[in-house]
């Protein structure tokens, strides 16, 4: 097999153990646990206290489960250093040069490549809340599909968008969830938060960083690669609700996004065995990290 994804794949493969070496690695959490949480990050510092309390608040209310939180900055001028040192959770740090872009896909890759060996990953969004219970319902939603599916750490494919004064509040901490209006997305938003299974990540050949960057279809690309290969599912038995938080939208900045799009819209062109093929190809040089 040899498509044009396939050869774009090769020409702008990653050197993993290269990028290794002019990473910065503050781990503070190096033991095999249960669940790795992997935050990719660039900016939004102000996010940064918020999120951290609420998943530390959800994973103190489940105690049968051992956890780590990983930040994975992307950038030539850090902001989350100092915040994961002061909440004594692991941070790394992939240097960008000034005239590359934010790659979300290379910094979920990399937290699962040298944060902790984990039965579990958890890639979360940092703009993303949830309630104390987010953890202890996840794990029921787990039991519900007999531990066969990814899941989308929300229900029904939709999520609870908080206002800008709504979020400032939470920043300051003058406001809790639960006086949240709950004014909701419109459903099918592919990413977001996605809990996995460690084997199954790398079934699907992890995320896709040599085809996106910056804002890009990249969730899209990885669900899309679940749904063919191990199933994704929404928590919606019990439901779960997560809050996102307001920022100026995104989704117009990337100069690339048309030829990034397209590389999404020929991986939905292909026949389903053709798809299986391309996926098998990745997933095969991407377990090879892991050895």
């Amino acid at each position: 097999m040899d498509n044009d994804l396939i050869k774009l794949y090769k020409t702008n493969k990653i050197n993993y153990e290269s990028l290794k070496e002019s990473c910065t690695f503050v781990l503070k959490n190096t033991n095999k646990v249960d669940v790795s949480i992997i935050i990719p990050v660039m900016n939004r510092k102000d996010f940064h206290q918020p999120l951290v309390d609420h998943l530390n608040a959800a994973i103190n209310k489940f105690s049968t489960k051992t956890f780590s939180i990983t930040f994975v900055e992307h950038t030539n001028n850090p902001k989350h250093k100092e915040n994961s040192n002061k909440n004594n959770i692991n941070y790394i740090r992939i240097n960008k040069k000034d005239q590359d872009p934010f790659n979300k896909c290379l910094c979920m890759n990399v937290g699962s490549l040298y944060s902790n060996d984990a039965e579990y990953y958890l890639f979360h969004d940092i703009d993303i809340l949830m309630n104390e219970n987010y953890f202890v319902d996840i794990f029921k939603n787990i039991e519900r599909v007999n531990n066969n599916s990814a899941l989308q750490t929300f229900a029904g494919r939709r999520i609870i968008v908080m206002n800008q004064d709504e979020t400032n509040s939470i920043i300051r901490n003058k406001k809790n969830l639960n006086s949240i209006t709950r004014n909701y997305s419109m459903p099918g938003a592919p990413g977001g938060s996605i809990f996995i299974k460690a084997q199954d990540f790398k079934t699907v050949g992890g995320y896709d960083a040599e085809f996106f960057h910056g804002y890009s279809p990249e969730d899209a690309f990885f669900w899309h690669k679940l749904e063919l290969m191990v199933n994704i599912q929404g928590c919606n038995d019990p439901v779960i609700e997560a809050y996102h938080m307001w920022h100026p939208p995104t989704h117009a900045s990337n100069p690339d996004k048309v030829t990034l799009s397209s590389r999404w819209e020929e991986f939905k062109s292909f026949q389903r065995d053709e798809k299986i093929k391309f996926i098998n190809h990745i997933s095969h040089e991407f377990k090879k990290l892991y050895k």
